[in-house]
């Protein structure tokens, strides 16, 4: 193995090469020869590093569109090709108690492959918190689906205060406001109401001896106000 992470895979009988770009960022060279379909080709390379032949999807290095296993590979001496994994991994929406099978192509990272399901319940990357089960330790949406294949993630809302927020069709930010203020105590905001902080501050007072010229009962209203009553 060469320090480009290249390898050699050996075929039988006189063989061109073709250069194979693997999921987990390496190469090798596998043989196309006639009479060697894709799929003989790529079986002795998937098998040593792991990879289910049946999730195996290969391209002509930069094209879209798929290549048939069984087609030739002596078409392809001299090629590049890249091979990538049809990738499934569990998601445990912890929110909604549901559980999903998410099927994704290798070269997808983590945010990709949850797209559809953010969507759906109208969520932003930066509202929920992704981690693999049994670890605390938040998953970076840029992460590489190749690395959770066979694995459980699970999904959550990010909780504010310690509460978690729902989110309706309204607008999502007076909804994170309203929730911060449910979840958490008057006093936590404000500080307790106490009788002193309900009075009127001394400066708003009419001085004691107005006080009776200033008052008046419901009788007296018209007079108070000074003008007509419309």
């Amino acid at each position: 193995k060469s320090n480009s992470s290249l390898e050699l895979v050996s075929g039988f009988g006189r063989a061109e090469y073709c250069c194979v770009y693997l999921p987990d960022g390496t190469a090798s060279l596998a043989p196309a020869r006639p009479g060697l379909s894709l799929r003989d080709m790529l079986s002795s390379l998937c098998e040593k590093r792991g990879f289910p032949l049946k999730d195996v999807i290969i391209y002509l290095l930069g094209k879209d569109k798929p290549l048939s296993l069984d087609q030739d590979s002596s078409v392809f001496g001299d090629q590049q090709l890249t091979l990538e994994l049809k990738v499934t991994f569990v998601l445990d929406i912890v929110f909604s108690g549901r559980t999903l099978g998410i099927i994704a192509k290798s070269s997808k990272n983590l945010g990709d492959a949850l797209s559809a399901v953010l969507q759906k319940h109208q969520l932003r990357p930066q509202d929920v918190q992704v981690t693999l089960s049994g670890s605390n330790e938040p998953l970076n949406m840029s992460t590489d689906v190749f690395r959770l294949a066979s694995k459980t993630v699970r999904l959550d809302k990010v909780k504010v205060n310690g509460c978690r927020p729902v989110y309706g069709e309204g607008g999502r930010g007076l909804v994170e406001l309203l929730s911060r203020a449910q979840c958490s105590r008057a006093d936590d905001q404000r500080g307790l109401l106490t009788k002193e902080q309900l009075e009127i501050p001394q400066f708003l007072q009419m001085p004691a001896e107005n006080e009776e010229q200033t008052s008046c009962d419901q009788t007296q209203e018209e007079d108070c106000t000074g003008g007509e009553k419309l």
